[in-house]
């Protein structure tokens, strides 16, 4: 659904766009709130399987606690074992020592102190 480019994290405003309802009501009915008519319960739950929208654990967190806890509940670095997000990380690990080694080869040639490596096909 993202294209390249475009943010691949899927936001409650995005739940609200394709369900035709305000932000608040998305949050209603994923928090299992009232307040909500059956029939906008019923788009919002039918946006959320069509989107695949899960709610973003570490958002909410944020949310709740406010920004002025000191304590940063964000990971330095995600574990591979993040299920689904491994081979995503994977690749770009993969790509960023690519483009340090092009880098590196650019530099090199540029300053004319040595040759670059090949590139490995």
């Amino acid at each position: 659904m993202n294209s390249p480019g475009t943010r691949s994290r899927l936001t409650i405003r995005d739940v609200a766009s394709s369900a035709g309802v305000s932000t608040a009501t998305v949050s209603r009915v994923i928090n299992g709130l009232g307040g909500v008519s059956d029939r906008a319960r019923l788009r919002v739950l039918t946006a959320v399987e069509v989107l695949n929208y899960s709610p973003n654990a570490i958002a909410a967190q944020l949310r709740r606690r406010g920004s002025d806890q000191p304590e940063n509940p964000l990971p330095t670095r995600p574990e591979p074992a993040d299920g689904e997000n491994a081979p995503a990380l994977q690749a770009l690990e993969d790509e960023n020592k690519q483009l340090k080694r092009l880098l590196r080869d650019l530099i090199m040639r540029t300053s004319g102190r040595r040759k670059p490596a090949k590139e490995a096909r």
